[in-house]
């Protein structure tokens, strides 16, 4: 009779926590086994570390967590019958928008046990959640809930990181606590704590990486042939390509420069017609926006070159080919009807 009336009261105690259960709009549903299950028995976070910069991510951008339970592996096996959590944070930098179970209206850890579903009691720096079995227990490991944050500063050059503790409050008894099936509060319970971080993206030191160009005509230049010359910039570092320009001589001492136009990864610039004879060298500079640069050359210093000639000398040169390979058809032919 003290066991039915202490059930009921913890029961009851739950409910108070239910004004109405809250219809999401999104449901974050995970899997067991989804990610490392910590010793039993625990209550964990995942992830455990949630970093993010400011490159990225910005103040009011939305990220959420999921929470778990695992209470049994092939020594263990201890059975639940009311899971609450506490989850604090800083309030200064987060404030919480929403929270869930990751089944259909109750944790993925109850399965097809009918529960007693209530809503998040929110405060100043913390929310709490729970769920309690109408009937029976459970064993396993599973995922309980997600809560949602959002972002409310940004650090900057005088605040630096900003860190805040993701913690299970009044473990494992007061506010974070497991009921067993005798309404006992397991002393067992371990709770892993996770990390939120947000801070300025690291400097970029890194140089553009300029591919090969692409030379088109890609052979010997007509007389006063106009050459496009394409390259694939990209910047790993993380600032992104500012420029790029593409120089040329035809002295290798006094150099002209032009601004390349991009699309996409893919910059492009053009050298004007040259005389025949001439010998043109060229090079490509990019910088990032950081102020990394790198200059693409086709060999250590050594820029890419072409040469210039005269529009007819390519045309005698087809005719000469093209004779030759006509003399050679006769000649083999010739051989054949010799005796």
């Amino acid at each position: 009779m003290v066991k039915k009336s202490f059930k009921k009261s913890v029961v009851s105690t739950i409910a108070i926590m239910t004004v109405a259960l809250a219809i999401f709009g999104v449901a974050a549903v995970n899997n067991a086994y989804a990610v490392d299950i910590q010793p039993p028995v625990s209550m964990w976070i995942d992830p455990p570390t949630v970093n993010f910069t400011t490159g990225a991510t910005h103040v009011n951008d939305k990220f959420n967590v999921t929470v778990w339970l695992n209470t049994e592996n092939g020594t263990v096996s201890q059975q639940v019958f009311t899971w609450q959590l506490m989850l604090t944070f800083d309030p200064i930098l987060l404030t919480y928008t929403r929270a869930d179970y990751t089944g259909t209206g109750k944790s993925q850890f109850f399965g097809t046990l009918s529960t007693i579903p209530v809503s998040p009691i929110i405060s100043a720096g913390s929310v709490t959640f729970g769920e309690t079995l109408i009937s029976g227990s459970k064993s396993g490991n599973g995922s309980l809930c997600w809560i949602e944050f959002q972002i409310m500063m940004a650090p900057n050059e005088t605040t630096g990181t900003l860190n805040s503790v993701l913690g299970f409050g009044g473990a494992p008894i007061t506010d974070t606590f497991l009921l067993d099936p005798d309404l006992n509060t397991l002393s067992s319970l371990s709770v892993y704590n996770a990390t939120y971080s947000y801070s300025l993206p690291l400097p970029d030191t890194t140089p553009p990486t300029i591919n090969a160009p692409l030379r088109t005509p890609s052979g010997n230049v007509p007389e006063n042939g106009t050459v496009t010359i394409a390259a694939n910039i990209t910047d790993i570092g993380g600032s992104g390509v500012a420029n790029a320009t593409l120089s040329y001589t035809i002295d290798n001492s006094t150099w002209t420069n032009t601004t390349m136009t991009f699309s996409g990864n893919t910059f492009t610039g053009t050298i004007p017609g040259k005389l025949n004879g001439t010998r043109v060298w060229y090079k490509i500079k990019a910088f990032d926006v950081a102020g990394n640069n790198a200059t693409k050359y086709e060999s250590g210093t050594t820029p890419y070159h072409y040469d210039v000639v005269p529009e007819f000398m390519t045309a005698v040169l087809i005719v000469m080919l093209t004779g030759l390979a006509g003399a050679m058809v006769v000649y083999r032919k010739k051989l054949v009807r010799l005796p």
